[in-house]
């Protein structure tokens, strides 16, 4: 008479039991984008009507040749604004650009002024009449030429940023095309009454300061 398998004499042991463990090299699903990072559109962000719709009627004749190659590449290359030179600083106003306004506004008003206090009105006088200029004087026309240069050379690709940031955030949005170009109208263009208005405060502000006794001719 065969005597059980109690499974102690090594003939037949029962079988373990394994867990199947995740194995670490088994790839891993990616992690679903949000919808707003998969959303497309089938409409280019830079299309001339939008670009036109920001800018304005000047895309066609100016800007248009003028931003192409920040199109083509973002990076900055220095180009010429005849406007923003001899606007300065009042054209970034007039074009929405109030960071570089502000910027250009201060180092006109209040850092030039700073670094040159000894510079007054009547050395300004004196150079313009021909009768010798000093060395501040040199110094000072060399730095405001300068700005001049610099807001003529930047003026076209910082309007390029500004356009290429409400292009993408119009693309983003999926806006109707009727919706986005008058998002784009409402946010672009230009301002004629905050640039006149700036410019009105700027000249009398002199005569009333100077009629109150706070400043010196």
């Amino acid at each position: 008479m065969s005597s059980p398998n109690n499974g102690f004499d090594g003939s037949s042991q029962p079988e373990e039991k394994k867990e199947n463990l995740p194995s670490s090299s088994a790839p891993r699903p990616e992690p679903e984008l949000p919808r707003w990072a998969t959303r497309t559109s089938n409409t280019t962000p830079f299309s001339d009507a939008r670009m036109m719709a920001f800018i304005g009627p000047k895309w066609e004749t100016y800007y248009g040749r003028k931003l192409a190659r920040f199109i083509a590449d973002p990076a900055f290359t220095p180009t010429w604004n005849w406007a923003a030179a001899f606007g300065y600083p009042f054209w970034f106003l007039y074009r929405k650009l109030y960071l570089a306004f502000f910027t250009f506004t201060c180092l006109g008003l209040f850092v030039l002024p700073a670094l040159f206090p000894t510079l007054d009105a009547k050395s300004v006088q004196a150079m313009l009449e021909g009768k010798g200029m000093s060395d501040d004087t040199i110094v000072f026309t060399g730095v405001t030429i300068s700005l001049f240069i610099m807001a003529g050379g930047t003026a076209n690709w910082l309007l390029f940023r500004r356009a290429r940031a409400a292009a993408m955030i119009v693309a983003m949005q999926q806006l109707p095309e009727e919706s986005a170009l008058a998002w784009l109208r409402r946010n672009g263009g230009v301002n004629v009454r905050q640039t006149v208005l700036f410019v009105f405060v700027l000249s009398v502000l002199p005569i009333v300061l100077e009629s109150l006794g706070l400043v010196t001719p």
